[in-house]
């Protein structure tokens, strides 16, 4: 049997995962969707129940499971794109159908690798959250799980008074992903005349900590170590490092219902704990990364997602 691992390939991540799937009998294929758009094949054969990625042809009954990066899948860098990268025609148009219509195909062969038994890690079905954050945020509030104050808005009213509330704030996109930044009522110029909708947060201190759930379980957690001054692991300014930490039971019960609200099959869910003992959950990320912890044996997320996957 065999394991697809399908994202765009960031350092020896897959190759972690790939030693433990192997360990327990089965092959790896893996597909870097750096490859496509591309004149590289990929056919989903409907009435032949098989699928073609690159080199690679298969009966969809001989996956048993899936490893899947939503975000460098489905959410590629439009503007590489638009400047010709994967398309001559100068219609901006073409270059964001043909984005579309390959997505529309790892989908549709995910989806089939599901119905046909395949585990697929974190399954389709969320791949969603990632585009409409701000109610993924909504049902964490229901649900009773810490969560910054959050506005998603094109109001530039809206989002001046929200940062004179918070004097500090956060603000990132809704979809996908993309950059976050600080802003202080000094910044506030930064918001007048909005022309797209952005969501802006609270700005909650404390460390950056990374949490995994697999399968409703949790599996472990680390904090992010900084020899820069960023405000957050993902923008750093210098190396970032793993290191074990300690978080309180609540901490640990709300990254699990955070992850059942979506629910994901496998989430890092990222939030923030202060010393004092509180926390907020800051994202719950479908495929996040987990090569930084597992490399420096902090966690062992790769184990897990093994097990999950070849069950």
């Amino acid at each position: 049997m065999t394991v697809l691992l399908i994202g765009r390939v960031f350092g020896h991540e897959f190759e972690l995962l790939r030693e433990e799937i192997e360990r327990r009998g089965s092959e790896v294929v893996v597909v870097d969707v750096d490859d496509w758009p591309s004149g590289k094949a990929i056919t989903h054969d409907v009435s032949d129940e098989s699928i073609r990625l690159g080199s690679e042809s298969l009966s969809i009954d001989e996956v048993e499971g899936a490893f899947v990066k939503p975000l460098t899948i489905f959410n590629a860098a439009v503007e590489d794109r638009l400047d010709g990268v994967v398309s001559d025609d100068e219609n901006p148009y073409a270059a964001l159908t043909q984005l579309r219509e390959y997505r529309g195909i790892f989908k549709s062969i995910l989806r089939s690798l599901e119905a046909h038994g395949a585990t697929v890690a974190p399954n389709v079905e969320t791949f969603v959250w990632d585009e409409i954050t701000p109610h993924a945020y909504d049902r964490f509030r229901a649900a009773g799980i810490d969560v910054p104050e959050t506005l998603a808005t094109v109001d530039s009213d809206a989002a001046k008074e929200f940062l004179a509330d918070h004097g500090k704030v956060v603000y990132k996109p809704i979809t996908e992903f993309g950059g976050a930044y600080v802003l202080t009522e000094d910044d506030s110029e930064e918001v007048e005349d909005l022309t797209t909708p952005v969501m802006f947060q609270e700005f909650v201190p404390g460390d950056d900590v990374r949490a995994y759930v697999v399968d409703g379980e949790y599996v472990g957690q680390f904090r992010y170590v900084y020899d820069g001054g960023s405000f957050s692991y993902k923008y750093p300014e210098g190396e970032v490092g793993a290191e074990p930490v300690e978080i309180p039971d609540a901490a640990r019960e709300d990254v699990l219902a955070a992850a059942d609200v979506l629910p994901t099959t496998y989430s890092a869910v990222d939030l923030r704990l202060d010393e004092d003992g509180s926390h907020s959950i800051m994202e719950v990320n479908s495929g996040g990364r987990f090569m930084l912890a597992d490399s420096e044996g902090v966690t062992n997320v790769a184990e897990a997602l093994a097990d999950h996957l070849v069950e």
